[in-house]
């Protein structure tokens, strides 16, 4: 069996190839092109995994994508569904359409698949919800046949976070939270107000936050009053004056009112103030203690010590 799998169109478009459930290659198109962090379609990541295991792309049995486009066919959206530009968009028009007829539009479809047969070949191709792929990474190549399982990034289709649990060769979603409350959204946002590139320098905030007074809580209890709240089952909100990621005609991650709450946004490539050591320490520190809310939660739920 020979499953290849893509990451495309994303922060870092890549590929991996596994056979008989052995990872034989795996790597980032940047790699390849020297484009950090590029989107583009991992022609080469690809190449070069097919010629890693000595096969063609024919002898592939299935293609998987780490994105379902089906998530947004559970609300009939005419701009796609009666407007279509091109007519390879039959693919997701009809479907829609059909959907929008039935009681499924409020269930979420797990994955799509789809097959394109040849005169002698038939290639089949699966697009997998994104944090679905997440826990199947982190479980699948875990040494446990069970295990709580919890995945948090900027955004899926829609999910941002999702509590759930693995058994044997199953996944079950136990509850998601959706953007734009999103740990991974209120993350870039802070690496794009201290002057950085977010979806990028996250890793830099992490350094920055190092030279902080670990004794001053001024910005902690500034960020964590008023800008997101955890709840006992573990999740979380966040309030949404403060951040602009989900405004997408609009410059900046981060609203007039985070300026007004924590003072200007530093410019990149100035000098740093103590502040903006303050403001990464309490926001990292914030980050992990909401992980950790949802994490203690989840554990007493699933009653599973992996």
């Amino acid at each position: 069996m020979r499953i290849l799998g893509l990451n495309h169109d994303m922060y870092i478009s890549s590929a991996a190839l596994l056979v008989d459930g052995r990872i034989v290659a795996a790597t980032p198109e940047e790699r390849f092109t020297r484009s950090k962090h590029t989107r583009a379609f991992p022609q080469n990541a690809i190449q070069y995994c097919l010629n890693e295991a000595d096969v063609a792309i024919e002898e592939i049995d299935y293609i998987a994508n780490a994105w379902n486009p089906a998530i947004y066919f559970s609300s009939f959206n005419p701009l796609i569904s009666t407007n279509r530009r091109f007519k390879h968009e039959y693919l997701i028009s009809v479907p829609d359409n059909i959907l929008a007829m039935s009681d499924l539009t409020d269930q979420s479809p797990k994955y799509v698949m789809q097959k394109i047969p040849y005169q002698d070949f038939e290639q089949t191709f699966y697009y997998i919800t994104h944090h679905m792929t997440h826990a199947a990474n982190a479980f699948f190549t875990s040494p446990f046949d069970d295990a709580a399982i919890f995945t948090a990034d900027s955004q899926g289709e829609i999910q941002s976070t999702t509590f759930g649990y693995g058994n044997d060769n199953n996944l079950t979603t136990l509850k998601s939270i959706n953007h734009p409350h999103s740990l991974g959204a209120f993350y870039a946002t802070f690496t794009e107000y201290l002057g950085y590139r977010a979806h990028s320098d996250e890793w830099k905030v992490v350094a920055l936050a190092a030279y902080s007074d670990k004794e001053d809580r001024t910005y902690y209890d500034l960020i964590s009053n008023n800008l997101i709240t955890k709840f006992e089952d573990g999740s979380y909100e966040l309030n949404l004056m403060y951040f602009k990621d989900f405004i997408f005609d609009q410059p900046n991650l981060y609203s007039d009112a985070l300026i007004n709450l924590l003072g200007p946004a530093r410019k990149s490539n100035t000098p740093f103030e103590s502040r903006h050591y303050q403001i990464a320490a309490a926001m990292q520190k914030i980050i992990e203690e909401t992980v950790f809310s949802s994490l203690t939660a989840l554990q007493k739920k699933t009653n599973s010590r992996n």
